[in-house]
């Protein structure tokens, strides 16, 4: 038995991997609060490591903004204005809004 395309429903977390995912969610959910990176792999459950082997494609994608905030490590949020953010944030939460995948 073939599958045709109208059988196949595609899974939106199976193109994000699953630290990406953890941070972006973290990120969604809190888009205004100032994490330094490392309190941002804390929140997400996930190795500073693993982090920073991401930082820098977050930062050119527009995901991630600088926080002004005053401390003496740089801190940041969200970048809400950023359409990554909303495709990333319609990607994961579709299935909570009920929303179908075609």
């Amino acid at each position: 038995m073939s599958e045709t395309m109208d059988d196949y429903v595609v899974n939106p977390h199976h193109f994000l991997d699953s630290v990406t995912k953890e941070i972006v969610e973290v990120l969604l959910e809190n888009p205004k609060m100032p994490y330094s990176k490392t309190s941002l792999a804390e929140a997400a459950d996930v190795s500073p490591d693993a982090l920073y082997r991401r930082w820098e494609d977050f930062k050119e994608a527009g995901l991630v903004e600088e926080a002004d905030v005053e401390s003496k490590t740089q801190h940041w949020q969200l970048n809400s204005d950023s359409s990554i953010a909303d495709n990333l944030g319609s990607l994961l939460y579709q299935d909570l809004r009920g929303e179908s995948h075609q």
